[in-house]
């Protein structure tokens, strides 16, 4: 590994100037959980800019911008759907004997 960080309500920087991917070869990120998995959630979006030798133009990703949450496409519900929905949703249902 490259680097272990462990922060609670803070922050860490995980730069690295000067790390050497060759062709074939990926980065792997992994976000694990402390003691247990109760309450433990992450926000960390690394950013990856890729500087060549030949090419002076550097390109960047971002995992914030780039694989972020998309809207859904949204699938109507079939007739049958729309009344278990409805009837869920009412306390009608309750009294269905």
């Amino acid at each position: 590994p490259l680097g272990d960080w462990s922060v609670h309500n803070s922050k860490a920087e995980t730069k690295f100037t000067d790390l050497r991917v060759s062709a074939g070869e990926s980065i792997d990120f992994f976000v694990a959980s402390r003691a247990n998995a109760h309450s433990d959630g992450y926000t960390w979006a690394p950013k990856i800019t890729f500087t060549s030798a030949t090419d002076s133009a550097p390109r960047t990703w971002d995992a914030k911008r780039d694989f972020g949450i998309t809207e859904k496409t949204r699938i109507p519900l079939t007739p049958l759907e729309s009344l278990a929905q409805v009837l869920l949703l009412s306390n009608e249902l309750a009294f269905v004997d």
